[in-house]
C-alpha cells in the first residue's frame, strides 16, 4: 500500500488487525463446538469399550482362579471321581461353589466355557482347527501336549476392535493377528475374517490333568 507521501506501508493498521481477530473468533466459535462434540463422542465410545473389555477380563480371571482352585482340591480339571457332567464348565464350577456366578462376557453376543479332552493332541496339531490346541509362545507349534484337559472360554460375535483389545491385554500386540487376520498365537485366538465381520474368539483359561 502506498501513502500520500509516496512511501510503501507494510504494517497493518489497528483496525485491520481487529477485523482479522474478529473473523478468527467467529470461525473458532463455529468450529470448536463441532470438534469438542466429536472428541467427547469418541471418548464416550472408548470408555464404553474399555469398561466392557475390563469386565470380560475380570470374569476370565475369576474363571481361571476357580478352575485352579478346583484343580487344587480334586487334582483334576475334569469331573470329580465317579461322576460325569455334560454341563458347561462354569456351571460345574458354580455348582461346586468354586465360582459365584456363571461366566459372562460383556464383549460379543454370547459365550460359553467348555472342558476339552486334549490327551490325544500332538505338537503338530493346528491351532483353532484341533479343539484345545494353543500355540502359547508363538513358535508355530501346539503347546498343549501331555495334558488331559484344557478349559477354554469361547466368545461369539466379537468385533475386531474388542478381539484385539482382549489380545493386547492377555497376550500383547506381538502375539496379535497376522496379515490375513488370523490370530493363532497366545492365549487368545481366532480365525481370520474381514475386519468388519464378527469373530469367534477362543481363550485359554487353564490346562492340566
Amino acid at each position: 500500500m502506498t501513502t500520500e507521501t509516496g512511501k510503501t506501508r507494510n504494517a497493518f493498521t489497528l483496525t485491520e488487525i481487529i477485523g482479522v481477530l474478529a473473523i478468527l473468533v467467529i470461525l473458532a466459535c463455529l468450529i470448536l463446538p463441532r470438534i469438542a462434540k466429536r472428541v467427547n463422542h469418541a471418548g464416550r465410545v472408548g470408555a464404553v469399550q474399555d469398561a466392557r473389555v475390563a469386565d470380560t477380563l475380570f470374569a476370565l480371571q475369576s474363571l481361571k482362579a476357580a478352575a485352579q482352585a478346583r484343580y487344587g482340591q480334586f487334582g483334576t480339571l475334569g469331573p470329580a471321581a465317579g461322576s460325569e457332567s455334560g454341563d458347561p464348565y462354569d456351571t460345574l464350577l458354580l455348582r461346586e461353589t468354586f465360582l459365584d456366578r456363571p461366566f459372562t462376557a460383556q464383549v460379543g453376543t454370547r459365550s460359553r466355557v467348555r472342558l476339552l479332552n486334549v490327551s490325544g493332541l500332538a505338537a503338530t496339531a493346528r491351532v483353532n482347527d484341533a479343539p484345545g490346541a494353543y500355540d502359547l509362545d508363538g513358535d508355530g507349534r501346539n503347546d498343549i501336549v501331555r495334558e488331559r484337559y484344557v478349559v477354554e472360554a469361547v466368545i461369539f460375535g466379537v468385533t475386531d476392535a474388542d478381539a484385539k483389545a482382549l489380545n493386547d491385554h492377555l497376550d500383547g500386540p506381538a502375539l496379535g493377528a497376522d496379515a490375513q487376520g488370523n490370530d493363532l498365537r497366545g492365549l487368545v485366538v481366532w480365525n481370520g475374517s474381514p475386519p468388519d465381520a464378527l469373530r469367534e474368539v477362543h481363550i485359554h483359561v487353564a490346562r492340566g490333568r
